[in-house]
């Protein structure tokens, strides 16, 4: 019986067979091939978008320097000036504080800046404004001798439209004496009408 299951092929159906089993191993081999084609080519449109995505977003946050939110100590003047601010620190002048580069640097009551932030009482020079404007200007000036650049100096002035001209003087003195000369007001664009 187990003779019987046997069978003798001829040569041609040997050839025949081999022929097949070639035939799907080639097959196979394609199919391995475009399996991998495709792995690879979504990965590559994968990356692509990747890198779109990145460079709209480097190139929304280099044009836009600041992000200013208004609030309740923050309401901004009103202005038809529509030109983009250059790239500079933020300094913010609110109805309760002086903030650098939105961390808090002297607090603000009634208009006026304390005593204990001062030099000395009756001086128009806001000391902690003055160390934090140091520090920031060592930094500014590590970054444009890096970039071969020169340390320009500018400041944003963010400014409450309820402040007190003495104080938006008081920090104008300040930055001017740490070296920050060249000032650019934010203001909040209107329409002309």
């Amino acid at each position: 019986m187990a003779e019987e299951s046997k069978k003798i092929l001829t040569a041609e159906e040997m050839e025949r067979l081999e022929e097949l089993q070639r035939y799907t191993e080639k097959k196979k081999g394609k199919k391995k091939r475009r399996e991998t084609l495709s792995r690879e080519l979504s990965i590559t449109s994968l990356m692509d978008a990747l890198t779109i995505i990145l460079v709209f977003m480097l190139m929304n946050y280099a044009v836009n320097p600041t992000n200013i939110t208004s609030s309740d100590d923050l309401k901004l003047a009103p202005s038809v000036e529509n030109t983009q601010p250059q790239e500079a620190i933020p300094v913010a002048i609110t109805k309760r504080a002086i903030l650098v580069d939105n961390e808090p640097v002297a607090e603000v009551k009634d208009g006026k800046v304390s005593v204990a932030d001062k030099t000395a009482e009756g001086t128009a020079f806001i000391k902690s404004l003055a160390d934090k404007l140091n520090l920031v200007k060592d930094q500014q000036k590590a970054l444009a001798e890096a970039q071969g650049k020169t340390f320009e100096g500018n400041l944003l002035l963010v400014v409450d439209d309820q402040a007190p001209y003495s104080l938006l003087r008081e920090v104008m003195l300040t930055a001017g004496k740490v070296g920050f000369g060249k000032f650019s007001f934010i203001v909040m664009s209107t329409t002309a009408g």
